[in-house]
């Protein structure tokens, strides 16, 4: 009997352990089954993004929402605004839409054209929707954009995905947020000379892609950022990296997960980052005509000849 209760404690302190352990197995199990989910759908917005793909239509499965957080300055008084534009299935909320352009239509995401258009909503643009460079930005104010995509997995396991059709076994799958950011590759600059000496706050104007601008003199720097090419007094470190500013794009992904079924995400999110660039020009356009909301696709075969 002694032995069989010294090998009763045995099993007892060994079961103890293992049942101690098992929550940080299956935890680690879940984390990894998550970041592998994450890494093959990063793949695929990585290729459809980069590429303009327009006819991505079975990202109306996964995507359910996309949300712009706006904000636009004008540099010379520092006055601005800011918003939120909001697409989903039934329709959209757009707060961006100036009174010459009247009433905000209905705008739902329910192809892949817009979706990808959507998403490829670069950093910083002008007044027109233009994509601008931060540089730009800075000296001839315009618009921020800050583009988050809800996302359902595009990975994962076959019964929780369409033409799966039952809310609750969607909606168990993994979700998460993408925080898209498309910016142009900056280009350096140097001093050609010294500086001159203005007045404390002085107004300069200058000529930036054939848009007037105005940069402050503070006394010891130009407080709106970099001179630019029209400037007499910086330039541009020669035509090569003028024409990478025009035709390379940084395309950041950050991956946010899990998301709640809320529809937020927890205190402390995981992430992850993937970056790549992008060559070839930037085409905005609005579809249909007349759009409220502007589109941006990469066209890798067209390429913009700087000045």
């Amino acid at each position: 009997m002694m032995e069989i209760a010294i090998s009763l404690a045995v099993i007892g302190i060994a079961l103890v352990a293992i049942l101690g352990v098992l929550p940080l197995g299956l935890r680690m199990q879940r984390d990894n089954r998550e970041r592998t989910v994450i890494a093959q759908d990063a793949t695929v917005f990585m290729s459809d993004m980069s590429k303009g793909l327009q006819g991505a239509d079975d990202l109306t499965n996964y995507v359910f929402a996309i949300t712009n957080y706006w904000f636009s300055t004008n540099p010379v008084d520092r006055t601005g605004n800011a918003g939120v534009d909001g697409y989903g299935f039934q329709g959209s909320q757009i707060t961006s839409v100036g009174a010459s352009m009247g009433p905000p239509q209905e705008y739902p995401i329910t192809n892949g054209l817009r979706i990808i258009g959507l998403m490829d909503t670069p950093v910083y643009t002008d007044t027109n929707g233009a994509p601008i460079s931060a540089a730009e930005f800075a000296l001839g104010g315009g618009r921020s954009n800050y583009v988050v995509a809800d996302v359902y997995s595009l990975s994962g396991p076959a019964v929780e995905k369409p033409p799966q059709n039952n809310p609750l076994a969607v909606q168990s799958g993994l979700g998460y947020q993408i925080v898209c950011r498309n910016s142009p590759v900056a280009p350096p600059w140097q001093a050609r000379g010294p500086e001159p000496s203005y007045p404390p706050g002085a107004i300069i104007p200058d000529i930036l892609n054939g848009r007037e601008t105005y940069w402050r003199w503070e006394g010891t720097n130009w407080s709106l950022g970099k001179a630019p090419p029209a400037s007499p007094w910086f330039q541009l470190l020669g035509f090569y990296p003028s024409q990478l500013s025009a035709d390379l794009h940084n395309l950041q992904l950050v991956f946010y997960w899990p998301l709640l079924p809320n529809g937020q995400l927890p205190p402390a999110p995981i992430s992850q980052s993937y970056n790549t660039l992008v060559a070839g020009e930037l085409v905005q356009t609005a579809y249909p005509v007349g759009s409220v909301s502007n589109l941006y696709f990469f066209a890798p075969q067209i390429f913009t000849n700087a000045p």
